[in-house]
């Protein structure tokens, strides 16, 4: 939705039974209106730090997933910040790098 189409023309769309032109206007808009929300960035970085410890220790994903307890692409998305892990994941990280919790925010 540009600014000139506005929220004028989303209304028209639909109230004339163009249902998929007012979805893409919508989408449109939600692409633009999207801002990186705290919780991602905070995922990535805890993740980068589980990798540096990890590499640190020389060990495979693998490897740390099994010591931890844990699926090896659970691992993965971890350290790519795509998975938000609970505290029982992090303090079973935590425990097979042999750190504390919080030195797996360390940085942030």
């Amino acid at each position: 939705m540009t600014a000139r189409e506005g929220r004028g023309s989303l209304l028209k769309c639909y109230f004339k039974g163009d249902y998929d032109r007012a979805v893409e206007l919508v989408k449109a808009a939600r692409s633009r209106w999207r801002v990186p929300k705290r919780t991602d960035t905070v995922a990535k970085a805890v993740g980068r730090r589980i990798r540096l410890l990890r590499m640190a220790r020389q060990w495979s994903q693998e490897r740390l997933a099994d010591e931890a307890g844990m699926h090896r692409t659970y691992m993965w998305g971890i350290e790519q910040g795509v998975r938000n892990p609970s505290l029982r994941h992090l303090a079973r990280l935590a425990d097979a790098l042999d750190v504390t919790i919080a030195s797996l925010f360390e940085g942030l």
